[in-house]
């Protein structure tokens, strides 16, 4: 029971990220990272990861609806949701710190084009 508090605390992370950053951030970079990523995965295996992580969270409504309820909604056990959501957030979080690695990048490359 403890694994499904701490994957909430990061998935609140990731929802607090996403809302109080702007486009170019490192949240917003990994975000796109990990829907371009797992819709390329939904095109491969015929999924629907990206709409289930659409869901999950970028619907403020999503946070207070039970699991159980969100599986029976997507057609999955609580089970397979749950690792799917642990996949997600390794993903994003993955992404993220990638993103925090680099080193700002200048708007020119120099000031001689």
């Amino acid at each position: 029971m403890n694994e499904h508090r701490t994957i909430k605390k990061k998935e609140d992370l990731i929802r607090q990220l996403l809302q109080e950053s702007d486009d170019l951030s490192p949240a917003k970079r990994a975000w796109t990272r990990l829907t371009e990523f797992f819709s390329t995965i939904d095109e491969l295996e015929m999924a629907s990861h990206t709409r289930l992580i659409y869901y999950l969270y970028c619907r403020p409504a999503t946070k207070k609806e039970s699991m159980l309820r969100v599986a029976l909604k997507h057609a999955l056990s609580e089970r397979t949701l749950y690792r799917y959501r642990q996949k997600y957030v390794h993903c994003f979080l993955m992404y993220y710190q990638k993103e925090l690695a680099k080193p700002n990048q200048p708007l020119l490359l120099s000031s001689n084009s």
